[in-house]
């Protein structure tokens, strides 16, 4: 069975026009700072595939549905458990979703309040399947999934 998706208003606007019903950025929420790394504080690699990057801390990686890809060059030493020989990388397509950005969680609660899973085996695909139904979803933390909305 697929998923209907109910067009949403492009995430940019979402970040400044929170409607207030669950199903946006909110609470401060908006796309993280570069830095030189080009990862914007979005380095941790995921516990599950140690060549993807799943977020870092207070950081997520966002992807979104049908919308346009953020193309982002990043050349970093990461963070992450596990062993690192693998050269991680920002994914620029996962299914039928596209990277949008790093982006910071909100002021004291999630920026995204959606759907939520963890595991100590994330990937982005892991977190892709999880959140097929909905249009925007991201990971943190390398093992969070916890973003989906």
């Amino acid at each position: 069975m697929n998923a209907v998706r109910i067009p949403n208003p492009p995430l940019s606007h979402m970040l400044t026009h929170n409607p207030g019903c669950g199903n946006t950025f909110a609470n401060g929420g908006t796309i993280a700072p570069t830095t030189p790394d080009g990862l914007s504080g979005c380095s941790v690699r995921c516990n599950g595939n140690l060549s993807e990057y799943c977020g870092g801390s207070s950081r997520l990686d966002v992807y979104s549905f049908n919308n346009a890809i953020a193309t982002i060059t990043a050349s970093a030493t990461p963070t992450g458990t596990g062993s690192q020989t693998q050269t991680p990388s920002i994914k620029q397509t996962v299914g039928s979703y596209n990277y949008y950005g790093c982006q910071t969680e909100g002021n004291v609660t999630r920026a995204l309040t959606g759907a939520a899973t963890t595991s100590d085996t994330m990937t982005l695909e892991l977190c892709e399947s999880f959140c097929l139904a909905y249009n925007y979803w991201g990971t943190e933390y390398g093992r969070e999934c916890e973003f989906c909305v």
